[in-house]
């Protein structure tokens, strides 16, 4: 899912430091924000679902996730639509498995995001 070689190349002037401590930010905080996500949808919280998305959104946008940028964005929209309709139409069980797709993906790039931080610890 992340691409290492377009990360590397984003941050390229940065020093290694510095890139591993924004790896170690992001690995930190995403258990966080995902949990904040299946709780705000639990109370009810339409806008803590779209402040909280688009967080994760903003987020990974620097690691140049595509996938999990869109899933973002997407539930992002969603939840923006919701709290302008005043919450007609939720449907929580929809909305859960778009948290489900986030959470696995943000698990798959946190997944690359260590190995990452394990080669340039190495270099």
């Amino acid at each position: 899912m992340l691409d290492k070689q377009a990360f590397r190349e984003t941050y390229h002037f940065l020093d290694k430091e510095v890139i591993i401590e924004i790896i170690d930010i992001f690995l930190s905080e995403y258990e966080t924000k995902l949990q904040k996500l299946e709780q705000n949808l639990a109370d009810g919280d339409l806008p803590g679902i779209r402040f909280t998305a688009h967080n994760i959104k903003g987020v990974v946008s620097n690691f140049n996730v595509s996938e999990l940028y869109q899933q973002a964005k997407e539930l992002e929209l969603t939840a923006t639509a919701l709290v302008e309709s005043g919450g007609e139409g939720l449907d929580k069980e929809a909305m859960l498995l778009k948290i489900r797709e986030i959470h696995k993906s943000t698990e798959i790039m946190a997944t690359d995001l260590r190995e990452l931080r394990t080669e340039m610890l190495a270099e």
